[in-house]
């Protein structure tokens, strides 16, 4: 379990601060109930991980909510209490403030998700126009600025929902892939997850609500793996709760119900688990760090910056003189656009961008040009038109385009010669 607690400091992303954060302050509050001391650093867990993200905050009291209800029983119930009244009141909140523009920006990013992320849509049912086609073709390569194609209208006519479809053609291939990833990716917590289950069969412990929690369990995780997705910052948090909840289960039975030493069971299914974890662990983070490093090389000629790489660091990608001399005659555009850029930052680190501690800057700020992105979720954010409008004084996406197109751009990047996403 320790070899899989890894993953979270290896392959760190915010969105599962607030999943851990809101379950262990539930699971720490619960422990100590009904102390007050307890119930305030419970909800101020909970209310830093809402602030960071409120769904994700919610996933991660409902991931340990049983090991909570097994902790302290009713004693836990001010608690939760607390905890749905900040999650009511935040969101009467969120809604009754958000501008119209903040509003629409959600409903299209809900549409967008339901489109890329979660395969919620089906093929449109009568021949998409000509300018539809191009919307979708922009849409799935997450090209999202122009709202003059990308609108609410938009997804309503080239992406419907339609629950058949989905239920007969998306639904079986995203279960069957859930079920694959699971078994490769986090066979170790499953393994821990069947051993909890064999200790309490094997000494016919007679306990609804534990069968009740697994199968709250098993219908989460195969929930949103099914219907909406499940990747790896999500998947391992709540495979820990699940194995944390079990396992305070197991301990909090009378030692009479008990085997003589579960410890010693439960360590040797670890035991058992623990190389080929190990080794897939350590084969995974080799293969990221060489990923990391070429992506580095291609960030580094698209900003035309020697600041990203550090010496060793090109030393020993060993740049041909060729990449070289085309990194340092490149011409410094005033306005970079790019639908590039995004994709360098896979497997890098979210805190320094792999610079040494000495030198903590961003890659982005250190380039002296200013950038535009039109590649990402982020390009349906009122801020991209306010972006475009200070740059080339219209909102208009194409006419902003043409614009910055006749001023001095650096060929690799301007749009009509963009590496294809």
């Amino acid at each position: 379990m320790g070899v899989a607690w890894l993953e979270h400091g290896f392959w760190f992303n915010y969105a599962r601060v607030p999943v851990l954060l809101a379950g262990a302050g539930l699971l720490f509050a619960a422990q100590r109930a009904p102390t007050r001391h307890a119930l305030i650093l419970g909800l101020l867990a909970f209310g830093l991980a809402w602030l960071i993200r409120p769904s994700a905050a919610l996933l991660g009291v409902v991931a340990a909510l049983p090991g909570a209800w097994w902790l302290a029983g009713r004693r836990s119930l001010p608690l939760l209490a607390g905890i749905g009244t900040w999650a009511v009141v935040g969101a009467l909140w969120l809604n009754l403030t958000w501008s119209p523009a903040a509003a629409t920006f959600r409903r299209l990013d809900v549409l967008k998700s339901n489109l890329n992320d979660f395969q919620l849509t089906a093929p449109p049912l009568q021949p998409l126009s000509p300018r539809d086609s191009l919307g979708l073709a922009a849409a799935r390569h997450w090209l999202l600025t122009d709202s003059t194609l990308i609108n609410e209208a938009f997804f309503a006519r080239a992406a419907p929902f339609r629950p058949e479809y989905f239920l007969q053609h998306t639904a079986p291939s995203k279960l069957r892939a859930l079920l694959v990833q699971l078994a490769r990716d986090y066979f170790p917590m499953l393994l821990l997850v069947l051993a909890t289950w064999a200790l309490v069969l094997r000494h016919r412990v007679s306990d609804w609500q534990f069968w009740l929690g697994q199968l709250a369990y098993v219908s989460l995780i195969l929930g949103l793996g099914t219907l909406l997705k499940l990747p790896p910052r999500l998947a391992l948090p709540l495979l820990d709760f699940w194995v944390l909840s079990n396992l305070v289960f197991l301990f909090r039975l009378p030692a009479s119900l008990l085997p003589r030493n579960p410890v010693r069971a439960l360590l040797l299914v670890l035991a058992v688990v623990a190389l080929p974890y190990g080794y897939k662990t350590w084969h995974r983070r080799g293969v990221l760090t060489q990923e990391r490093l070429r992506n580095r090389i291609e960030r580094q000629l698209i900003l035309a910056s020697s600041a990203i790489l550090s010496p060793d660091e090109r030393r020993a990608l060993l740049l041909t003189p060729m990449q070289r001399n085309e990194l340092y005659r490149l011409p410094r555009a005033r306005v970079i656009v790019s639908d590039a850029l995004e994709e360098t930052y896979k497997s890098e680190s979210p805190f320094t961008e792999g610079h040494p501690f000495a030198r903590p800057y961003s890659s982005v700020l250190a380039s002296p040009s200013r950038y535009l992105s039109i590649m990402g979720w982020q390009t349906l954010h009122p801020a991209q038109t306010a972006l475009l409008y200070h740059l080339t004084g219209t909102r208009n996406f194409t006419a902003a385009l043409r614009r910055l197109g006749r001023g001095r751009m650096w060929p690799g990047c301007s749009l009509p010669t963009a590496r294809p996403s």
